[in-house]
């Protein structure tokens, strides 16, 4: 069965903090455009990149559940253990 990936691009900071493990639920807007690629969709896996290229650093996750913060309206995208990462010199929490 082919695996069903969500592909995220982060800004460095937050693609800094999930690498370290102080960041596990990624926040995107609740709005029409994540709502149509979240929202009823199974995913099995993130993957993540910070930049432009082939040499990109870039992680994978497993997907845990996606949930709506009724606090700051976002929509939580529940994040799973890391599989892999690859092109990242920072710390990395596996």
């Amino acid at each position: 069965m082919k695996k069903r990936i969500l592909y995220l691009s982060l800004y460095r900071v937050w693609f800094d903090c999930i690498a370290a493990g102080w960041k596990r639920i990624e926040h995107r807007d609740d709005t029409e455009y994540w709502r149509k690629r979240l929202v009823g969709k199974e995913y099995d896996e993130v993957h993540f990149t910070n930049g432009y290229g082939s040499t990109r650093p870039w992680m994978r996750f497993e997907y845990g559940s996606l949930g709506h913060n009724n606090v700051t309206g976002k929509l939580d995208i529940h994040l799973g253990r890391m599989l892999d990462f690859g092109n990242y010199e920072g710390e990395v929490e596996r």
